[in-house]
């Protein structure tokens, strides 16, 4: 994740709108470097300033659990994102900069979707019903996080939010016993993703 000052020219529309680019995924085997395809940028409402995020990095650091380093294929490639996805009307290159980058950990479900709402029984092995969640936004928390977080304040505050907030996002004990969210199924659908960016399309092919 980065945060850049795009310059003079960019719009102030941050309380409107957010982006989000597609690439095509590769995996380049001479620098065990990884591009997901994924970009997204939000906009800071008042200064203007953009929180951009991609999904380029290294094998390392894209399996790694440990978020203390920024990997270093992916802050290379993250300097460049401006004026990679937006034009000259917007970007002048001599202005934009990158302010700061840092790492984290994402966090993606089975289903792809995200958990919110209150926790059942099955996911925390605990009695009681004061435990709630928003989480797991798969790499899209930049556009779903902050209305997720409404919501489950709503929730807990016992108001019903289902004529605006997508049913799908419910975190409960029918979804969680589908047959997706089985652990043999889960290691197997991860698996494809990463052979879907390798290039390789038999699962039982040796690297």
């Amino acid at each position: 994740m980065s945060f850049h000052s795009p310059g003079s020219k960019f719009p102030d529309s941050g309380h409107t709108q957010s982006w989000s680019y597609f690439v095509r995924p590769w995996y380049d085997q001479k620098s065990h470097t990884v591009e997901r395809g994924h970009y997204y940028a939000h906009q800071h409402p008042d200064t203007k300033q953009l929180w951009v995020g991609g999904h380029l990095d290294s094998v390392a650091g894209y399996i790694t659990s440990d978020d203390t380093e920024v990997d270093n294929a992916a802050a290379t490639n993250i300097v460049r994102a401006l004026p990679r996805f937006f034009n000259e009307e917007w970007i002048d290159p001599a202005e934009c900069r990158m302010e700061t980058v840092w790492s984290g950990i994402m966090a993606n479900t089975a289903d792809s979707l995200p958990f919110v709402g209150r926790l059942p029984h099955s996911a925390t092995g605990r009695m009681g019903t004061g435990e709630w969640i928003s989480a797991g936004y798969n790499s899209y928390g930049m556009t779903n996080g902050l209305l997720c977080g409404t919501a489950v304040a709503e929730m807990a505050l016992g108001n019903d939010v289902s004529a605006w907030f997508p049913e799908v996002y419910l975190v409960n004990e029918e979804r969680l016993r589908g047959p997706i969210f089985q652990k043999e199924n889960m290691t197997e659908e991860y698996l494809k993703r990463c052979m879907s960016i390798a290039g390789i399309k038999d699962i039982n092919a040796k690297l």
